[in-house]
């Protein structure tokens, strides 16, 4: 079996939302036979205990606003889903998903590193970077506007996840999330949701 990976910059697998099509979140591609359980499993690799707490918190939101949903942190080392890692760094606060799929072209496996200064003194940048390349785990690409929680450039200010995030995960992963029960894994039916 042959696994691919994708480094997240600018645009997901398939191209970015259009710009000239609106507000919209362009959706990369859905997770396979592993969410079957409703479950995805996480790890957070840190060497500083407070940063690693605003990563949690960050995935708590998530879990907290997709019911359907279920993320369960296993420790550092077992096998998860969706492998976390952050790293003090002196700079702005940056994130990249590396994500591996199946030969199918769906998500085996997520590798999410974080980089930039620690909490608490960067708890909000933290927490919204962490919440955005939980986002790219998910299935999202970014956002064609400015404010959104997946624009390429995000905001240190704490918010909410936006309702047209949410419903681009359940895009993403229709086959599971917006589906009848038996239905096979698909890719997304959708390469865009409107904002």
């Amino acid at each position: 079996m042959v696994a691919l990976a994708l480094v997240w910059t600018q645009f997901p697998l398939g191209g970015g939302a259009k710009a000239e099509g609106g507000r919209e979140l362009a959706l990369c591609c859905a997770w396979g036979r592993t969410i079957d359980d409703s479950e995805l499993t996480y790890s957070v690799r840190s060497a500083d205990p407070a940063s690693a707490e605003v990563v949690r918190q960050a995935v708590r939101e998530w879990d907290a606003d997709l019911p359907t949903l279920r993320f369960a942190e296993l420790p550092v080392g077992s096998l998860v889903d969706v492998a976390i890692t952050y790293q003090a760094a002196a700079g702005r606060t940056q994130g990249q998903a590396v994500t591996s799929f199946t030969s199918q072209g769906l998500i085996r496996h997520v590798d999410v590193t974080i980089e930039g200064v620690s909490a608490p003194a960067n708890a909000g940048g933290l927490l919204q970077i962490a919440k955005h390349e939980f986002g790219h785990a998910l299935g999202l690409g970014h956002a064609n506007f400015e404010g959104n929680l997946m624009s390429a450039a995000v905001s240190p200010e704490p918010q909410p996840i936006e309702p047209c995030v949410l419903h681009g995960v359940a895009e993403a992963n229709g086959w599971k999330l917006l589906s009848i029960r038996g239905a096979r894994p698909a890719r997304p039916a959708v390469m865009q949701v409107p904002c």
